[in-house]
């Protein structure tokens, strides 16, 4: 499996957003523990966490190592079927 230049970019960006989720979830932790909680730091650090967790999946989502192969559903296929039979 090879990563092209933009894909390794790519990866960096979510190592980074996961440590920094990490320490969030950390932080979050530690104020619901707290026997001081307060709910708004509460509900910043949660919602903070939370669009780090779906910033790293929209991320991982883009990546496509050199040489894998993307599969095409059914209904594509049937179109381009019926696309080349028409032209016969």
């Amino acid at each position: 499996m090879e990563w092209s230049e933009t894909e390794t970019t790519t990866l960096d960006l979510i190592a980074s957003r996961a440590d920094r989720a990490a320490t969030l979830q950390a932080l979050l932790d530690a104020e619901i523990a707290s026997e001081a909680t307060r709910p708004r730091l509460v509900v910043e650090l949660a919602g903070e966490l939370r669009q780090h967790e779906q910033s790293v999946a929209r991320l991982a989502a883009t990546l496509q190592p050199a040489g894998t192969v993307v599969g095409k559903s059914r209904q594509h296929q049937a179109a381009a079927l019926s696309r080349w039979n028409r032209a016969v």
